[in-house]
């Protein structure tokens, strides 16, 4: 069988390692470094060298680095299975569990994400990644068709991030075609609008797409 650990390794911690390279996974999640390595980038030169004099004296250490490389990734593969198992992930920075729980999600796999999202909230957490946490929550919640826990995840996401307009957008679908209760949705749509106004008059210009969809929902809402 053939393992990519690339893949999850670039959804977990990419938002905090400068690349995924072995290298940088070794010195900065795994917290070892090798001494005396032949670089990476210098294994062609010296490989090249080889062909063209019959012999390099640097040809042992390319053994050598390919050697320490699949002990790494063997090292890095028990590493990351017992790190982000999906009945007990034990990340110690809650923003990594919310990449993990993303990653799941992604994967439609909700009780690992939901499991992972519960321990982020054992962390110390501050507002912004509560409020991740809350709205990361409602989206699984919905998808698994549990449209009231879903609202309420929102709530609290809105009450930890008052800002945040695609929540906005969230409770009003579900105040619109769950609840029923036009007035309630029209409202908050007509809150996050002004907040988007608010926005662009501060020259932030990433929001017109959403600006488009809240105006056409409060149309049809009136």
């Amino acid at each position: 069988p053939h393992m990519d650990l690339l893949w999850p390794t670039r959804a977990v911690f990419k938002h905090r390692i400068v690349s995924c390279s072995l290298a940088t996974v070794e010195e900065q999640l795994l917290k070892i470094a090798r001494v005396e390595d032949c670089p990476g980038a210098q294994v062609p030169e010296v490989y090249f060298e080889y062909l063209r004099s019959g012999f390099s004296p640097r040809l042992h250490a390319v053994f050598e680095h390919n050697r320490l490389d699949v002990v790494s990734l063997f090292v890095y593969a028990l590493w990351l299975d017992h790190r982000t198992h999906p009945m007990r992930p034990s990340l110690d920075s809650p923003d990594d569990l919310q990449a993990l729980a993303r990653y799941w999600y992604r994967h439609r796999r909700h009780d690992p994400a939901l499991r992972a999202l519960d321990e982020a909230t054992t962390r110390v957490l501050d507002q912004d990644q509560r409020s991740s946490i809350h709205r990361l929550r409602g989206h699984i919640l919905k998808r698994d068709r549990d449209y009231e826990t879903a609202h309420e995840e929102w709530r609290k996401a809105a009450e930890f991030s008052p800002g945040d307009c695609s929540v906005a957008e969230e409770l009003a679908k579900l105040l619109e075609h769950r609840r029923r209760d036009f007035a309630g949705a029209l409202n908050v749509v007509r809150q996050a609008i002004a907040a988007l106004e608010f926005r662009s008059l501060v020259g932030d210009s990433n929001s017109s797409e959403l600006r488009q969809r809240l105006l056409h929902r409060q149309t049809r809402l009136r």
